[in-house]
């Protein structure tokens, strides 16, 4: 991603333990031009400070005119999410400390963060506990819903796990073999790559979407094949504004997705979108997380991502 220098990183569920996965050196030749050098330990202000010689106090750098860019690192996951300009957005909002990112894998998003490299990361995921006991935050802006849909005439009232699965991996072909009125199932999933593939890890855990199934590109396109084959049942990513009244919603074990039930543990069906912090975001960073939490901001993240509560 020219122009940045965030780590985004992209998970699903808790991001491994880091002393299982191979080290972060040496940095790739665009990182290493944006990301500062390791400094072995979690800033508190989120921030590179100056060094100075022993017994001596580093100039404070706001009292040298323009404070440098925020060090960004976008991870693999969350680059899918975020638009390609949302730190020069962001930039333009906040002349004063301008943002510059650079991807990375998920882990090592997080790990420039630790190591003091990036002032803050995007993820898709959650921190597992070892990252939080080292001092790591993570803030919320949102989670990007996954949830079926049906045609309004269809008799489908709801779906448990275990049947979306074989719907979703060409075990049932037909809804007679459910319980519901006969007709053909067309299962239908996103035509983006990166949306597939996260919904299937979401919805089949250890499976893959059989290649019969039929995609689409928008809702659009989605409103008018379950208009014409009402037996379809679509995986979509719900957008922040909500689907189109034309669409319904199919529970899951009796649940609706929201992202109230999402938060609540009730409805799994999501991957959250967190800022990771060493402590408390703070400064540039904190202004960072308003823009993004923002009307503005948020239409440079994504329209596939519902506020928190």
């Amino acid at each position: 991603m020219t122009g940045f220098s965030l780590a985004l990183c992209a998970c699903s569920g808790a991001i491994p333990d880091p002393r299982s996965l191979p080290a972060v050196d040496p940095l790739p030749p665009q990182a290493a031009a944006v990301l500062r050098p390791a400094t072995g330990h979690v800033f508190e202000a989120n921030r590179a400070q100056p060094s100075a010689p022993l017994g001596e106090v580093a100039p404070d750098p706001t009292s040298q005119g323009a404070l440098p860019p925020l060090a960004l690192a976008v991870g693999s996951g969350a680059g899918n999410v975020v638009h390609q300009d949302f730190a020069s957005a962001f930039s333009g909002e906040d002349a004063e400390q301008p943002c510059r990112a650079v991807r990375c894998s998920d882990r090592e998003a997080v790990e420039h963060v630790m190591l003091g490299r990036a002032d803050a990361a995007l993820i898709q995921g959650r921190l597992c506990s070892r990252d939080l006991q080292a001092g790591l935050r993570e803030s919320p802006l949102g989670v990007e819903l996954f949830a079926l849909f049906v045609s309004p005439s269809s008799d489908v009232d709801s779906l448990d796990p275990e049947q979306i699965r074989r719907i979703f991996t060409g075990q049932v072909t037909d809804w007679r073999e459910l319980g519901f009125s006969d007709s053909p199932i067309t299962p239908i999933v996103p035509k983006d790559p990166g949306a597939r593939a996260r919904g299937a890890r979401l919805l089949i855990p250890g499976d893959r979407f059989a290649s019969p199934c039929a995609t689409v590109s928008d809702h659009r396109a989605l409103v008018q094949r379950l208009q014409e084959q009402p037996g379809a049942v679509a995986l979509v990513r719900v957008p922040g504004e909500g689907p189109s009244p034309r669409l319904r919603t199919l529970p899951i074990d009796g649940v609706t997705p929201s992202i109230a039930a999402f938060e609540d543990g009730r409805y799994p069906y999501g991957a959250p979108l967190q800022l990771v912090t060493a402590g408390a975001p703070c400064g540039g960073v904190a202004d960072l997380l308003a823009f993004a939490r923002s009307p503005r901001g948020r239409a440079k993240v994504s329209r596939y991502l519902t506020a928190s509560r």
